[in-house]
């Protein structure tokens, strides 16, 4: 009997980790996790073997990223012959957590639809732990105003380009107040790195520096949308933002980040549904990061918690049930405890049962 569980969910969500951590804990330290290696994430299928009580459990990795189109077709044609799926959602870029959902809606017509189980993981919650149980997370907010506040147009913006492996610098365009997307992305990250030590913040890693400051800047558009509607529709220079599906799905693309990869905006906002439309880069004003705002968007729009992920469990148990599919359990863990592991594979031991009935 051959089991196969299809991961899914966006960039950097854990997937990968958690999956490794899983099979270390099981079948003695096979895998070796390098976070520099890994900055770039999965662009293929990689299939993950796991023996339980003689029977063979394979965990297909999907990519969280990559083309879209690819990303669909990838996880298409390796769904075949799914017998379950595992969605993650990271908690601390939740504001991306249907990314999972739309990567399991397409193997839809390559599945048996009734009943196919399904599970959720929500990773990080140790960092998600330290946050809310210090005042980590309020020093983190003025260090991000610190370093908003004090740039200023023309200003030389350094950072590391990943692609010719050399230190570079761009230079910082604020009209108005108002800082580009991408650029504001990079000076997030700068002010991380520059004033965090990740040994002291265990799991805050490069990585997590990067989605973390993308999850802020959604969160704001994800604000300015929800609070100012009319502001938003009437200037066109935040089009990106008509269509949460296309602006999520855009962002969900590019990593580590746009600066670093030398990614052109026009090019993640190629990867939306509409990609003939043309989406402009939506800009920020200065004037609204400060560490009492910065810290409301990401307690009201980003971060997950317990209670939060408990919320999204039960939205997405309805949508499971909606697509014919069968809703198993999650669970709200991270990938470095021993408690933490031992969670995911307790949830992913339900789903290899479930996966066991649904194949007969």
């Amino acid at each position: 009997m051959v089991w196969k569980i299809g991961s899914v969910g966006p960039q950097g969500s854990g997937k990968t980790r958690t999956i490794m951590e899983v099979c270390n804990q099981l079948i003695e330290n096979k895998y070796l996790w390098e976070e520099e290696e890994n900055l770039a994430g999965t662009t293929i299928v990689k299939p993950f073997t796991i023996l339980i009580d003689n029977k063979k459990l394979i965990i297909a990795d999907n990519p969280g990223q990559n083309s879209l189109e690819m990303v669909r077709k990838s996880v298409a044609q390796s769904g075949a012959d799914y017998t379950g799926i595992l969605i993650f959602v990271d908690s601390l870029q939740f504001n991306f957590r249907e990314i999972g959902l739309f990567h399991a809606m397409s193997i839809a017509n390559y599945v048996k639809q009734e009943g196919l189980p399904v599970a959720l993981i929500t990773t990080k919650a140790d960092l998600i732990q330290r946050f809310f149980q210090s005042d980590l997370l309020t020093r983190i907010c003025y260090i991000l105003e610190s370093g908003v506040q004090n740039i200023f147009d023309g200003q030389n913006i350094p950072y590391f380009d990943r692609t010719r492996k050399l230190h570079s610098e761009f230079i910082l365009h604020i009209n108005d107040g108002w800082i580009p997307f991408l650029e504001l992305e990079q000076v997030l990250i700068n002010a991380l790195e520059y004033n965090i030590n990740p040994l002291n913040v265990p799991g805050f890693t490069m990585m997590n520096v990067r989605l973390f400051a993308r999850s802020i800047l959604l969160g704001y558009c994800q604000f300015y949308k929800e609070k100012h509607p009319d502001f938003i529709q009437q200037y066109p220079i935040f089009n990106a933002l008509y269509s949460d599906y296309d602006f999520i799905n855009s962002l969900n693309y590019n990593r580590p980040s746009a600066m670093e990869t030398g990614t052109p905006w026009r090019f993640i906002a190629a990867q939306s549904k509409s990609k003939f439309v043309d989406k402009n880069e939506p800009p920020f004003q200065q004037s609204a990061f400060y560490a009492n705002n910065i810290e409301f968007v990401l307690k009201n729009y980003c971060l997950a918690s317990p209670t939060r992920h408990m919320v999204y469990e039960g939205e997405l148990r309805q949508k499971v049930f909606d697509m014919g599919w069968k809703f198993i359990g999650s669970t709200f863990t991270d990938s470095i405890t021993p408690g933490g592991i031992q969670n995911s594979i307790n949830i992913i031991y339900k789903l290899a049962e479930a996966a066991e009935e649904y194949s007969k």
